[in-house]
């Protein structure tokens, strides 16, 4: 249900990428502040706690927020679904139903230093939505990597999970996706997985794409885009 793509993308992209990123924030942000009615047209606030301990007023450490079609990122979505055999596209057209996938997700997830982790979570109830993470900085043990529960993309495990989540968890197998620059992970949006916490001094931005199978219907699932 889930696995690396080395070298996804170029260093060079992500470094241009991850400047207009932090750009990109801030004139978000600073649309939010002027009309907050934007908030959730620029940000999502799906699967970004806040650290129990931290004030009102304290930072934001954790967020997701969705990207417009700049050129930058026009340029980076063309090299990483290139199609080559081996490469992400390849991975998504063989996963998420050929060239007629819709990609239903577009955004970028910043974990911030002393960022709260995750709980953990799946996308997706049914077969239908497939995602990738692209790192655009190194991702090391300390930063929070995303933590995946491999062969948890079943009802079953779903069920179990759901039942007893402590339980699930104590005995679930689990890999950290330690990361290099434009390493990629694509996974089927059912299997169990979170965001660790940032316990290091540098900042983890994940660009992340979501495709759905154009024979499923999400929304009847009750799945939405955020």
């Amino acid at each position: 249900g889930v696995v690396k793509v080395p070298e996804a993308m170029s260093g060079d992209t992500c470094k241009a990428l991850m400047t207009f990123v932090f750009e990109e924030r801030d004139r978000c942000v600073a649309e939010v502040e002027a009309d907050p009615s934007l908030l959730g047209d620029r940000f999502s606030d799906v699967q970004t706690p806040r650290d129990p301990r931290a004030g009102k007023d304290a930072p934001t450490t954790r967020w997701d927020m969705r990207l417009p079609l700049a050129p930058v990122v026009h340029d980076a979505l063309s090299e990483l679904l290139s199609g080559a055999p081996g490469s992400l596209g390849a991975g998504f057209e063989a996963l998420a139903g050929g060239r007629g996938a819709e990609l239903w997700e577009l955004g970028v997830v910043v974990s911030e230093p002393g960022a709260a982790a995750q709980r953990v979570h799946f996308d997706a109830p049914e077969r239908c939505l497939f995602t990738a993470f692209v790192a655009l900085q190194e991702v090391t043990p300390d930063m929070g990597p995303t933590v995946f529960l491999p062969g948890t993309n079943t009802q079953v495990a779903h069920h179990r999970f759901e039942a007893n989540p402590a339980a699930f968890l104590r005995d679930a197998a689990c890999s950290a996706a330690l990361l290099g620059v434009g390493d990629a992970v694509l996974y089927d949006s059912r299997v169990l997985h979170c965001g660790g916490p940032n316990n290091s001094d540098k900042t983890r931005a994940l660009l992340y794409i979501t495709f759905r199978h154009p024979d499923v219907n999400a929304q009847q699932l009750g799945i939405d885009q955020h």
